[in-house]
């Protein structure tokens, strides 16, 4: 039959396949029948895999090409070396939004500052790096929404 198929290379591949009922060649040359049905039950796995394959290799490689990552790139013009932004950053939990006028006054961003950059950075510099975290967080949680 497969060298009737404009598709000769599927059609001998699907006649080997040793799958119980009617074969491959009667499927496609017969009128259809009850015995035909096996070959649509395979025919729903195979789509059931090819789905789940399809799933797990968005989950791994489309992070990957939309360039997400959960922590936020460092400064451009960074005073410190980055050791110390990502322990700010850590310290302030930069995977979430944080909530810069309500959980940190000006004493608390001082210690932050005393405390993970060696007093180096001002208040302004820490609360700009905090902002910098936010604008990446949305970014991230735009993006998400956007591709699901």
């Amino acid at each position: 039959m497969s060298e009737y198929s404009k598709f000769p290379a599927l059609h001998n591949v699907m006649e080997k396949i040793p799958y119980p009922g009617a074969s491959w060649n009667e499927v496609i040359t017969t009128m259809p029948s009850f015995s035909h049905l096996h070959w649509s039950f395979l025919f729903a796995i195979l789509s059931v895999l090819l789905q789940i394959f399809c799933f797990i290799l968005t989950k791994i490689f489309a992070p990957l090409l939309i360039g997400y990552t959960s922590t936020p790139p460092l400064p451009k013009r960074m005073k410190l070396n980055k050791k110390c932004y990502i322990a700010l950053g850590e310290a302030c939990n930069y995977t979430k939004m944080i909530d810069i006028k309500k959980t940190y006054n000006s004493n608390d961003l001082n210690e932050l500052s005393s405390k993970y950059c060696d007093g180096k950075l001002s208040t302004k510099e820490v609360e700009k790096y905090l902002k910098h975290c936010n604008k990446h967080h949305r970014e991230i949680m735009k993006n998400e929404k956007r591709f699901q």
